[in-house]
């Protein structure tokens, strides 16, 4: 599981579970999705936002210089049904050990 910082609007057509990092659509509509992370030097992460499974966007970093950090963002507009999920999934291990900072947010347009 990814521990990220979470910023969701609360809107009563949607739910977030920050145990499970997930957020499963109760009404059909457009959401917006933003994932963001700076890095230390000496690390590096690939993230994904997926809808049920399937990437929707990737964001990589790597870490910069001694003094120089590096940013990744990535953001999606996601067409949901009831019931569809939409989370944060990583392809490399423990990304976020040396991300300083990083955030995952979401909410319905």
């Amino acid at each position: 599981m990814i521990h990220l910082r979470s910023n969701f609007c609360a809107i009563d057509h949607f739910s977030y579970s920050p145990s499970t990092g997930t957020f499963t659509a109760s009404a059909e509509g457009l959401y917006y999705f933003s994932i963001y992370a700076e890095f230390d030097h000496d690390s590096k992460g690939e993230l994904h936002i997926n809808k049920n499974g399937m990437t929707q966007c990737t964001a990589r970093g790597e870490g910069g210089t001694d003094t120089l950090e590096e940013a990744t963002s990535c953001s999606a507009v996601i067409q949901l049904q009831p019931g569809d999920e939409v989370n944060v999934k990583t392809s490399v291990a423990n990304p976020f050990e040396n991300a300083k900072r990083n955030g995952f947010t979401g909410f319905k347009i």
